[in-house]
Parts: C-alpha cells; sequence; structure tokens
C-alpha cells in the first residue's frame, strides 16, 4: 500500500483528508515541519501533501530539510495563499491545489503520482 503524508496545521482539513484517503492508501499526519520530519526518520512516503503556512518549520522549510536528507517524494503543495502557484513553482513542488480545493481534483493529483 502507497504511503502519505499530510502536513498541516488545520487539524481539521488533515483529519479530513485522511479519512478521505485511508481507504486506499497508508496515511500519515504531522502538524508541523517537525513532525514532519519524524515521520520520514519513520519511513519514507510516496507523496507528501504539504501546507505551506505551519508554526515552527514551515512548508518550505520543511521541504529543504527533506531534500537534504535526499528524500525525493512528489511533494503536493496545499494552500490558501492567494500566490500558492508561484510559490509552488519556485519551491520545485510536482503540484498544487489553492484551499479550499475540489476533493475530486486532489484525488486525481494524487493519483497522477501514486495511482490507487
Amino acid at each position: 500500500m502507497k504511503r502519505l503524508l499530510i502536513v498541516d496545521d488545520d487539524l481539521e482539513i488533515a483529519k479530513r483528508l485522511a479519512e478521505l484517503l485511508e481507504d486506499r492508501y497508508e496515511v500519515r499526519r504531522a502538524t508541523t515541519g517537525f513532525e514532519a520530519l519524524e515521520e520520514l526518520n519513520r519511513g519514507a512516503f510516496d507523496l507528501v501533501l504539504l501546507d505551506l503556512r505551519m508554526p515552527g518549520l514551515d512548508g518550505p522549510g520543511f521541504l529543504s530539510e527533506m531534500r537534504r536528507r535526499n528524500e525525493k517524494p512528489p511533494v503536493i503543495v496545499l494552500s490558501a495563499d492567494q500566490n500558492v502557484g508561484r510559490v509552488a513553482q519556485e519551491m520545485g513542488v510536482s503540484g498544487y491545489l489553492q484551499k479550499p480545493f475540489d476533493v475530486e481534483q486532489l484525488e486525481a493529483l494524487i493519483e497522477q503520482y501514486v495511482g490507487v
């Protein structure tokens, strides 16, 4: 089963995403970049769903540290930031969606990178 990591400080969004995806994927959640790094220590992931703005280690900081560790799963940024497209492109991630997003779009994007 493919492993997905949801990194978002909004507990409700993270919970709903996990509930949506856990029947098809093994899903882990983290509310900060630091917690996400701890999850990486426990094993590799096939995809990361990443919020940009979080307390402590934010999305770009987590991504930088993940790459420094030579971890290379596809990353999809999920953010309410009005500039999410530009920021995602600058970060060099696989894809992005602006919150609130359409669930079907998210599922299609995930399937594009990891399948079902």
